[in-house]
């Protein structure tokens, strides 16, 4: 039967079990977000004082928590709970990253083995049989 303009298409639905690769990109950008929070605040409590730009800075981290926190409760839904925590651990490399970009701070190798050793435990991790 031929198809017709009025045939119904299958919906993308991104939180479908099976749609593992946008659950995995979901959860790299929602720790991407906890992580921008923890920017704000630093960059908030950089200020000296309570100024309108220490304001402004707080504002974007609670955004950003509120955003992080819609985002995961959808992931946590569909996603293990052992996959979803696993894969948390980007925080602390995002954060490194941060440190060392904008606040300019040293870096040692010890902490570059660190994040080296996050990130392939998390690759390991999710790795399937």
């Amino acid at each position: 039967m031929p198809e017709t303009v009025f045939e119904r298409k299958p919906e993308m639905n991104l939180f479908r079990k099976d749609a593992k690769s946008v659950q995995m990109i979901g959860l790299f950008l929602a720790t991407l977000l906890q992580s921008a929070a923890s920017l704000f605040m630093k960059l908030a409590s950089s200020e000296g004082g309570f100024t309108s730009l220490c304001f402004f800075y707080y504002g974007v981290a609670l955004l950003c928590i509120g955003l992080y926190a819609v985002a995961w409760q959808l992931l946590l839904e569909k996603i293990q709970l052992s996959v979803a925590y696993l894969s948390n651990g980007l925080l602390y490399v995002f954060m490194f990253i941060w440190a060392a970009v904008i606040f300019k701070e040293n870096v040692s190798f010890g902490q570059i083995a660190g994040c080296a050793v996050i990130l392939s435990g998390i690759v390991v991790s999710q790795h399937e049989k």
